[in-house]
């Protein structure tokens, strides 16, 4: 039933109407899940930053979480204890995240075993989260290091995390050694496992920059937008400006 992300939005206005219920925790997920499926995301490969262009991934992301929020389908629930209420009392209808977030849910509204389902977000799927392994140069050990850095990003290994806790595995040899199971019948029928094994591959390989642990005016003022009405026009270019001064401080040119 949901294809874009104007039928997103539609679908959300009428589970709003009908039950008074917001279809997503916060818009700042929404932008930042919109950015993780994208193509291109804050820089190119030349590490030039690309959200300047009216036509970049961040200000469509920017759009559509605006739209969203004009729409009334976001719950501006803004802590982690509010977001665990919503869910709880029907208060919140759903979640766009990584996998992980299947035992998040789980472990937060247990009572609502088998009235999740899981879908596809619109248009294509995305990454979320992830972890990077690096052996410094000052390393007492570097040998011993490296191998158990291979050790636990191993296919055995990444298979059984994901039994225990639901991180995804990054090799696609873990789906081929019948070690992960299905993690139960939280989402009814549905086989998470199967789901996003076949997801995985259509996610799309993006470049992310160093520079990018200097972003998050984005994510801050789309907040100001969602929980304190601040005009977006306004908002989108206060992120812009701050962004760029502290880039500049970084000596990266903007």
């Amino acid at each position: 039933a949901i294809q874009t992300w104007a039928d997103f939005r539609t679908f959300g206005k009428q589970i709003k109407q009908k039950t008074g219920a917001a279809t997503i925790i916060t818009a700042t997920q929404l932008f930042n899940q919109f950015v993780s499926a994208s193509p291109t995301r804050y820089f190119d490969r030349d590490d030039q930053p690309l959200y300047h262009d009216d036509d970049s991934s961040i200000r469509k992301a920017w759009e559509n979480a605006v739209e969203s929020i004009h729409a009334g389908i976001t719950g501006n629930l803004q802590s982690g204890t509010d977001q665990n209420a919503g869910w709880v009392a029907g208060r919140v209808a759903g979640q766009i995240e990584g996998a992980w977030w299947t035992q998040i849910i789980h472990d937060t509204a247990p009572d609502l075993s088998g009235k999740w389902r899981i879908a596809r977000q619109p248009e294509r799927p995305g990454n979320s989260g992830g972890s990077f392994l690096a052996v410094p140069k000052t390393s007492k050990n570097p040998e011993a290091a490296v191998a158990f850095a291979k050790w636990i990003t191993g296919a055995d290994v990444q298979s059984h995390t994901y039994n225990d806790i639901q991180l995804f595995p990054s090799t696609p040899a873990s789906f081929e050694n019948g070690i992960m199971r299905n993690p139960g019948d939280f989402f009814g029928d549905q086989n998470p496992l199967d789901f996003f094994s076949k997801a995985a591959p259509e996610v799309p390989v993006t470049y992310i920059s160093n520079s990018e642990r200097f972003i998050g005016a984005f994510a801050t003022e789309i907040t100001n937008v969602e929980s304190g009405g601040k005009d977006p026009e306004r908002a989108w270019q206060d992120a812009i400006d701050q962004t760029d001064r502290v880039l500049a401080k970084r000596g990266v040119s903007a």
